[in-house]
């Protein structure tokens, strides 16, 4: 069963063609714009031909082709903007025709018309992630003539990962400004639980027990909080699933209390938390400019003895978060993210003297893991990084997002959209249906 929203978040509403005469909408999308849907097809018959329709008054195809037509052009004429869509083929396989209402209009505009329909279908890939047909079911394929050409005037730093990854996909949440929407959960996501972690930790950073060197201090104060924030946003009795990830919430924290205690003790002091990089104050250059780079670094710390700085990621993933793995390919012998180089190409760009290190503050599920795992890299290896960044910086300027890529990932907010998996079920199942015939 399907569970509506409330009437007052915003929607979409679907309504039926004929429906759309009544319907105000400002801004009108078609769908299904083929042959055989609209105008609606009539099938001929022995007794009752086209001829014999017209005499009797019957519905004929000239009548509901006129009628569909009436009510294209008071669309066309009624709406800010209609928009058409159709696909090339159903979902046998068979090849469709646009619908012949979109090549009505003037004479001298049917060239340019049909040529747009028939001729330009644009650049397409079938990924190979989905190159098996299933039946006569052709792979999905992407159209690249829906990317827009937008100038970028800036990038956030986490985004050199998405397009590392794939262009296409940077494009979508970063060029469309495309976002995954998630429906009435009964607990906490992995992105939720991972914001919350972070949220409590920068509450810390942000307190005057920010300095001790005390375990059950930093403890006692973690704790408190979590407490706090469980009661507000839960009540007194939170859902049995929540209760549990609220506990494991709380085993981090306690693992994290100790770590942080020992490192502050080392001598190592919180300088800033949820730091933003200022506006326009860091870039690469490229063609024609500089792309700004955006971003918040969720802890930069001092050590006064080493005159040196420490850019600090927070890391909540179930297992243990290696800097040089979760950065570089070694298989490939490429970067595979820039974050937390361009964390410290950054601070060296704001004028941070002294020696600049990064690191990952891993709070894994298992608590033996929590630690401080300082990036162990050359300044050789930071310069090759700076140079993977600048081919990427200059990618996004000049606007390559094609052709997306060929890896499935994890959490991926897009795969819907880009069809993956589509016929995985269908073919496990077709996989079986084999085996269990050859095995009688």
């Amino acid at each position: 069963q399907e569970e509506r929203g409330s009437a007052n978040e915003p929607g979409v509403e679907i309504i039926g063609w004929l429906e759309l005469l009544t319907d105000d909408s400002a801004v009108v999308i078609l769908s299904g714009m083929h042959d055989g849907a609209l105008p609606g097809g009539i099938v001929e018959h022995a007794w009752l031909p086209q001829s014999v329709r017209m005499i009797a008054g019957i519905e004929d195809y000239a009548r509901r082709v006129s009628r569909d037509l009436y009510l294209f052009h008071h669309l066309l004429h009624s709406r800010e903007a209609v928009y058409c869509h159709y696909s090339r083929r159903n979902s046998e396989g068979e090849f469709l025709r646009p619908s012949s209402l979109l090549l009505y209009g003037p004479n001298q505009t049917l060239p340019a018309r049909a040529r747009m329909l028939y001729l330009q279908p644009g650049s397409k890939t079938s990924l190979k992630l989905f190159g098996r047909d299933f039946g006569k079911n052709k792979a999905w394929q992407i159209d690249a003539t829906s990317i827009v050409p937008r100038k970028f005037k800036e990038i956030p730093i986490t985004g050199f990962r998405e397009y590392l990854r794939c262009p296409y996909r940077f494009y979508l949440r970063y060029g469309a400004h495309l976002q995954s929407h998630e429906s009435e959960q009964h607990e906490l996501g992995a992105f939720q639980y991972g914001n919350l972690l972070h949220e409590l930790l920068d509450d810390f950073a942000a307190s005057a027990v920010r300095q001790s060197g005390d375990p059950k201090v930093i403890r006692d104060y973690l704790i408190d909080q979590l407490r706090s924030y469980t009661l507000k946003n839960f009540g007194a009795v939170a859902r049995p699933a929540v209760q549990v990830q609220m506990y494991l919430l709380e085993r981090r924290l306690l693992a994290f209390a100790e770590r942080q205690a020992q490192w502050t003790q080392n001598g190592w002091e919180i300088r800033e938390h949820e730091f933003g990089i200022p506006k326009c104050s860091v870039s690469l250059a490229v063609d024609g400019g500089e792309l700004y780079l955006t971003g918040r670094i969720d802890r930069i710390d001092y050590h006064s003895g080493e005159n040196k700085w420490m850019a600090i990621d927070y890391k909540s993933s179930q297992s243990v978060n290696l800097p040089q793995s979760a950065h570089f390919d070694e298989k490939h012998q490429q970067w595979k993210d820039l974050q937390l180089p361009l964390y410290r190409e950054a601070l060296l760009q704001l004028g941070y003297s002294g020696g600049i290190e990064t690191a990952y503050f891993s709070l894994p599920a298992d608590s033996e893991g929590t630690d401080i795992h300082v990036a162990q890299w050359s300044e050789q290896d930071y310069e090759s990084a700076r140079s993977c960044a600048q081919a990427v910086a200059q990618a996004v300027a000049v606007g390559k997002f094609w052709p997306p890529s060929e890896e499935v990932f994890a959490f991926d907010d897009f795969a819907d959209l880009l069809g993956v998996g589509q016929y995985t079920e269908l073919l496990a199942f077709e996989s079986a249906g084999v085996d269990g015939a050859d095995g009688q």
